[in-house]
């Protein structure tokens, strides 16, 4: 196998080109509405490995990202209703911890955590009133991966191509050798 282009060479090209990425994930982040505490867009982290023979980059989020992008069905809210008995709940904790951070006072928190809970256990999440806090096409609340990689994929494609075939074309100059008559082999 010939290896032409020295990964770590690539490896800032690509990292710029991530962050890039990064940088549109982010405001897609703010088009959808997923910036309440600010968690999810502090979390995106860029990394680029150089491996054996390649490279492999990564755009790192929270774990949480992946309900966002995807949406939680009704029957997967853990949530199973009122049911007087007391007790405490991670999921109206959470929500709980949303509306105070929002302004809520306790009391007020924690009626919109029931009442939240209660919509998104009929509905899923995200909620079909919840499009109103996305300004993203079509309100859209869910695909910011996605719609985001979609988006950038052909920019991306051709810098790829354009910094690579730029790299080969270099790398090639080397191994011409001229012939007679102004022909050329390439060796390898």
């Amino acid at each position: 196998m010939l290896n032409l282009i020295d990964p770590k060479e690539l490896r800032p090209f690509v990292f710029s080109i991530l962050e890039d990425l990064a940088g549109y994930l982010k405001a897609r982040i703010r088009l959808q509405g997923h910036q309440g505490s600010g968690r999810l867009i502090r979390s995106v982290e860029v990394r680029v490995d150089v491996k054996t023979g390649g490279l492999e980059g990564y755009i790192l989020l929270n774990d949480y990202a992946k309900y966002l992008e995807s949406g939680v069905p009704a029957n997967r809210i853990p949530f199973r209703g009122v049911t007087g008995r007391g007790g405490t709940s991670k999921y109206i904790q959470g929500l709980f911890q949303h509306w105070r951070r929002l302004g809520l006072s306790p009391g007020e928190a924690l009626r919109a955590s029931f009442a939240t809970a209660q919509v998104q256990k009929r509905e899923g999440m995200p909620t079909r009133a919840s499009r109103r806090f996305s300004r993203d096409k079509n309100s859209a609340r869910t695909g910011f991966i996605g719609r985001t990689v979609e988006d950038r994929e052909k920019k991306i494609i051709a810098e790829i191509e354009e910094k690579t075939l730029g790299l080969l074309e270099i790398r090639l100059d080397g191994f011409l050798q001229p012939l007679e008559e102004g022909a050329a082999i390439v060796i390898f």
